[in-house]
C-alpha cells in the first residue's frame, strides 16, 4: 500500500518536473494534477516494456485490502496506448490524501 499524505502528494506532483533531465511530462487524462500540483495525485512511472504495443491500464485502489484487484472496486482507472519509447509517467488523480494500492497491467495486443 502507498500512503499518500499532503506532503507526499506534493512530492509526487513535483517529482517529474523537478527531476534533472526529465524527458517528458506526466501522461493521461489526469496529467494536470501531476504537472501543476493542483490536487492529490499519484505518479506511476511504468518502464521495462518487452513490447511497445497495446495498452497500459493503471488501477488505484483504496485502503480496504479486501477490495484490491476486485472487479470494479478501484478508486480510479486510467487506460492509455503504450508510447513508442521510454518510460511512461502516468498521473492518476485521487480524491484525497490517504492510503492507496496501485496495479498496472500491460495488454500487449
Amino acid at each position: 500500500m502507498l500512503k499518500l499524505t499532503a506532503k507526499t502528494a506534493a512530492l509526487f506532483s513535483l517529482a517529474l518536473a523537478a527531476a534533472p533531465g526529465a524527458a517528458q511530462a506526466a501522461l493521461g487524462p489526469d496529467a494536470a494534477a501531476c504537472n501543476s500540483g493542483t490536487g492529490p495525485a499519484i505518479l506511476v512511472n511504468v518502464n521495462g516494456f518487452k513490447a511497445r504495443t497495446g495498452n497500459i491500464r493503471v488501477n488505484v485502489y483504496g485502503s480496504d485490502a479486501s477490495k484490491f484487484l476486485e472487479r470494479g472496486q478501484y478508486v480510479r482507472q486510467i487506460n492509455l496506448r503504450v508510447t513508442r519509447g521510454g518510460a511512461m509517467p502516468i498521473c492518476v488523480a485521487v480524491p484525497r490524501t490517504g492510503r492507496y494500492a496501485v496495479a498496472v497491467r500491460h495488454d500487449v495486443d
